[in-house]
């Protein structure tokens, strides 16, 4: 699969677990999720910064007729990333965030051994602010409007040294991402959906200029808080783009296709510290990819807020 369309779903289906379960402490009205990037600020927090860690296992693939086979004998894929996140309140309806990852791969087939290599990931920046908050005007749901934008800080595929391309951490091309999410309480209980639409620029390697098409990634969500402020959150999402086009013409068989489960958890330390963790898997079924590699991980996020 495109590292584009691996890090979108990635985003919209973990880290909207995430924070889903961060901002549930207490009450279940405070929760929702984050889409484009996590650590969403619950209504009483100013600001945050956390630290995340990610780790990755390639399982199989889906080809470009949505079959899907395991790994092949000999070969594997671990992807690992760290990353600083903050986020700051600029209004009572409005905030932004920022991460800046750090990537590292290691690769190995049966012909050529292991490989490992990594660098400075893209940087995103993203902004979310809450038409209506949940709770706010029953039986309407919360509305949030969410914005973002990827910067192509790390190194591109064509622009890796190393033969297995362990080296690449970015997309290579600029990415802007907007969308809505809606969400609302039943009791303890969340229920959350959102739709975010992105756009990459033209990547121009030698004479030949790629352009993928627009993605759009789906994300259900659930969550439920505890009395003691623990909460969880099971999500289920899905991201489809249709083939993309070289030197401006339509390439065929190059659509893909991703559907993500994920559950995370929330364990809060104090009022102002908190870990959250999440596991995910792409769905290794028949139809629920296409030209994509299908993974397996986790991530921890240890957050520390201000109020």
């Amino acid at each position: 699969m495109s590292s584009s369309a691996q890090r979108i779903v990635g985003a919209a289906c973990g880290l909207a677990a995430i924070a889903l379960a961060a901002s549930a402490r207490g009450q279940a009205c405070c929760a929702g999720g984050g889409v484009v990037t996590p650590g969403r600020l619950a209504p009483h927090e100013v600001a945050l910064v956390g630290i995340e860690a990610r780790a990755g296992w390639a399982i199989g693939s889906h080809d470009g007729q949505a079959r899907y086979a395991g790994a092949a004998q000999g070969s594997a894929e671990v992807d690992l990333e760290q990353a600083l996140l903050a986020s700051v309140r600029l209004h009572k309806i409005a905030q932004i965030s920022l991460r800046a990852p750090l990537a590292q791969t290691w690769r190995t087939t049966r012909s050529t051994g292991g490989e490992f290599g990594g660098g400075l990931g893209d940087l995103n920046a993203s902004a979310r602010v809450d038409l209506l908050r949940t709770g706010q005007a029953r039986p309407l749901p919360g509305v949030a409007i969410l914005a973002g934008i990827t910067l192509p800080t790390g190194k591109a595929t064509e622009d890796a040294s190393k033969p297995l391309a362990t080296d690449a951490t970015g997309i290579g091309a600029w990415q802007g991402s907007l969308g809505v999410a809606a969400e609302q309480t039943f009791g303890p209980w969340l229920v959350s959906v959102s739709a975010v639409a992105s756009l990459r620029s033209a990547r121009h390697v030698g004479s030949v200029s790629e352009a993928l098409a627009p993605q759009i990634a789906l994300v259900g969500a659930a969550g439920y808080a505890f009395e003691n402020e623990a909460a969880v959150a099971a999500v289920l999402s899905f991201a489809t783009e249709a083939n993309a086009s070289i030197n401006g013409a339509e390439a065929p068989s190059t659509s893909h296709r991703q559907t993500r489960a994920g559950l995370s958890g929330v364990l809060p330390f104090s009022d102002r510290l908190r870990l959250q963790g999440s596991v995910f898997v792409d769905l290794p079924i028949d139809g629920l990819g296409r030209n994509a590699t299908a993974t397996t991980g986790m991530s921890l996020v240890l957050l520390r807020t201000f109020t």
